[in-house]
């Protein structure tokens, strides 16, 4: 029965176009049902039918699905085509908003970075009641221009939107001298953040390359030397304003040695890494930080996304 051509096709008539129930043809051809499930099975192994989605966002969804098993994710959201650059970013930021949503029952500590990404998704969050809720800034301010990126005042603006409680990172994100930035690390502060943040339950941040990075250059961090210098010595990763190469190796350079935040080694702890990103500029900086095992949920938009599959 199961290689009867005639009886495959009338079935998968049935079932396809005349909508009956595999019952009811179960019935009709006096067989059980499993043997009915079993012949439109057939009928696809043959290539009598073929199943076709017709939807626009069907290349998202399987992109979505190429990506997570790629590189072994939880979460993938690929945003729509936002047309400018700032469009694109404000999209990422609403779709980070709307998945933390759907979690926030679930979370207790949320960490948080800095950059315009990230303010984007604090923007794009609704007013919502979660008394419980601890966010944590993940490292200091870079000094008193465009405040509203900086990883306190985000932290702030998340907790006031979630009515939870801001703890925040009360120090430079960038020190003027090493001597500085070691007599901070010595600090009862620091001993104390690294003790808040060692049991997150998430993390969002931003990624970038340091090379290319207009809020760097925005903030007056890194001036075109300081671009070829990273470039020359193979830094493509930014991430908490901690610099990488391709092996996922620390760069040294003057702006992240005297860096004050918290190691990435350390916030890999929490148990949801959010990756926020935004411009086909930063495809190099994903594929590597992809490989690192330390990302579980990336919200990108399409050009990042077809630079992944």
């Amino acid at each position: 029965m199961i290689d009867d051509i005639d009886l495959i096709v009338s079935v998968a008539i049935d079932y396809y176009q005349n909508n009956i129930s595999q019952t009811d043809i179960a019935k009709k051809i006096h067989a059980s049902r499993p043997t009915v499930s079993n012949l439109l099975k057939r009928a696809k192994e043959l290539g009598i039918v073929k199943i076709y989605i017709h939807h626009p966002q069907y290349e998202k969804h399987k992109q979505q699905s190429i990506i997570k098993e790629k590189y072994q994710l939880d979460t993938v959201i690929i945003t729509s085509d936002g047309g400018d650059p700032n469009h694109h970013k404000e999209l990422v930021g609403k779709a980070c908003a709307n998945y933390l949503k759907n979690h926030l029952p679930n979370l207790k500590q949320i960490g948080i970075g800095w950059g315009t990404t990230l303010y984007e998704f604090v923007e794009a969050m609704p007013p919502l009641k979660h008394p419980a809720i601890e966010i944590v800034s993940l490292m200091g301010g870079f000094g008193i221009e465009n405040v509203k990126f900086h990883s306190n005042h985000l932290t702030y603006k998340l907790a006031e939107r979630l009515q939870g409680t801001p703890i925040f990172f009360n120090a430079p994100a960038i020190a003027e001298s090493l001597e500085i930035k070691h007599i901070f690390k010595q600090s009862q502060l620091f001993s104390d953040m690294m003790a808040k943040t060692d049991q997150l339950d998430a993390i969002i941040l931003g990624v970038g390359n340091p090379t290319e990075s207009s809020t760097y250059r925005k903030l007056g961090f890194i001036d075109e030397d300081n671009a070829k210098d990273l470039e020359r010595k193979g830094a493509i990763v930014d991430i908490l304003a901690n610099f990488y190469n391709q092996a996922m190796e620390e760069v040294p350079s003057d702006i992240s040695d005297r860096m004050i935040g918290l190691p990435l080694d350390h916030i890999k702890k929490a148990k949801k890494r959010i990756i926020l990103a935004s411009g086909e500029e930063k495809i190099p900086a994903l594929r590597t930080l992809l490989t690192s095992d330390f990302v579980t949920v990336l919200i990108i938009d399409e050009a990042i996304a077809n630079g992944l599959c």
